[in-house]
């Protein structure tokens, strides 16, 4: 049994032994421990087993950090930035709305009268970051800093800075047939497409105001004026391959600026002749169609088959006409040479004492065929060829029926007589006395 003096020395151990365990759950509380990599940790390992002996070697003991419920805050939703939307003003602006434009001063768009929405007053608001007698309309800043003060009046009253208008089948089919005729206008002549400008006039000349019908039939409202940002996209955007194609067409030439004038009617049609082009098959025109226009100007210039046809006959007609023709010439000189002796001799009446010979000779052993057709076959049909007639001698004259030969004091007359077809015959009277 310990005495007392013994309770008492233990008692101060235990104690300090008890403060000390405090103390260490203490530290260990509020020190938090050293988290090392692992790669250093087996570096470190390593270099201890070659040290120290294997039964000095401790194992190594991953303390984990012990959750501090004091320390570890509930998690709070994240305060995410609420999306600041504009001010919507009370004033909604009168009228139409209205841009200024460089080179146009007009004051009226210094001011904008608008209405108020809750107290129904009438309200006028004036611009004035510029003084109104230093405002130069042919400025493009200041013009820009008018129209920036108007929109943003019109969009803190919510509205829109532009109307989305959609663009209805008969417009879109104005577009196609505008590259169209400027394509077929091409190939009979140069000439200078026109800017976007005047394109978008002649458009709004044509739908602006008008009732255009929907695929129902329904009557929809009349067509308002594009604006030029609207058309400008609109028309950059349609109809890729006919635009290169036109473009290609006009390369390299010159000329006055070209603008076809489309109409309702015009626009029926075409679209008439789309239709019965897709029900034959043809849907859409190819995009590898190189030098296409080249070949439909050179085959519409290709001459008709029943135009050839007529061609061939014709020719045909012409070439039997002049063989005939060449027929009747070789028959109307056979025949007159037949009927035209080359010596021939005349007794005289023996009353007159006198003798005379004939003699024929022919100039050209074969007879011209070469002659004109029509002019041979009118002669042939016109006159026909007549055999020569005989002479008759009648004192000291012969007579023929083309002509009167006289032979007179031992003189010889020489002539040639004419004939239709044959060649030239020359007639000599010679006289002779008995």
């Amino acid at each position: 049994m310990l005495s007392k003096r013994d309770k008492i020395g233990r008692e101060p151990a235990t104690h300090s032994s008890a403060q000390d365990v405090s103390k260490k759950t203490k530290t260990d509380q509020k020190i938090p421990p050293v988290l090392t990599p692992l790669s250093a940790n087996k570096r470190k390992r390593s270099a201890d087993e070659h040290t120290a002996g294997p039964a000095l070697i401790s194992s190594a003991k991953k303390t984990k950090p012990t959750p501090n419920n004091t320390s570890t805050s509930s998690k709070k939703p994240l305060a995410t930035a609420s999306k600041s939307y504009g001010f919507k003003s009370t004033l909604v602006p009168r009228g139409t709305r209205k841009k200024a434009s460089i080179g146009h001063k007009d004051e009226s768009l210094l001011r904008m009268v608008c209405d108020c929405s809750t107290t129904n007053r009438v309200t006028e608001l004036h611009f004035r970051k510029i003084p109104h007698s230093m405002i130069d309309w042919n400025s493009a800043h200041h013009i820009s800093k008018i129209n920036a003060w108007r929109n943003q009046i019109y969009g803190r009253a919510g509205l829109k800075a532009r109307s989305v208008s959609l663009w209805y089948e008969k417009e879109e089919l104005w577009f196609e047939l505008y590259f169209q005729l400027c394509i077929v206008e091409s190939r009979k002549r140069g000439f200078l497409l026109p800017g976007s400008r005047k394109v978008r006039d002649a458009f709004n000349a044509t739908f602006v105001g008008t009732i255009i019908q929907d695929k129902v039939g329904n009557d929809l409202p009349p067509r308002a004026e594009r604006e030029a940002n609207a058309f400008a996209s609109k028309f950059n955007r349609m109809c890729p391959v006919l635009r290169a194609r036109l473009n290609n067409c006009v390369f390299g030439k010159s000329g006055d600026t070209y603008m076809p004038k489309i109409t309702f009617k015009m626009m029926e049609k075409y679209k008439t002749m789309k239709g019965e082009m897709a029900a034959k098959g043809v849907e859409c025109e190819s995009e590898y169609a190189d030098h296409l226009e080249d070949w439909r100007h050179f085959l519409s210039h290709l001459p008709d088959p029943e135009d050839a046809e007529m061609q061939d006959v014709a020719t045909e007609e012409e070439d039997v006409k002049e063989m005939e023709a060449k027929e009747v010439d070789a028959v109307t000189a056979l025949i007159s040479l037949s009927h035209s002796p080359i010596n021939s001799q005349v007794a005289l009446s023996p009353t007159a004492g006198v003798s005379c010979s004939i003699e024929i000779t022919n100039e050209h052993a074969t007879p011209e065929l070469t002659r004109s057709t029509r002019t041979s076959f009118s002669h042939a049909e016109e006159g026909p060829c007549t055999p020569p007639q005989p002479v008759h001698a009648s004192e000291g004259r012969i007579y023929n029926p083309d002509g009167i030969y006289s032979c007179d004091h031992g003189t010889v007359h020489e002539c040639k007589q004419p004939s239709v077809a044959g060649p030239s015959i020359e007639t000599r009277a010679v006289e002779d006395h008995v």
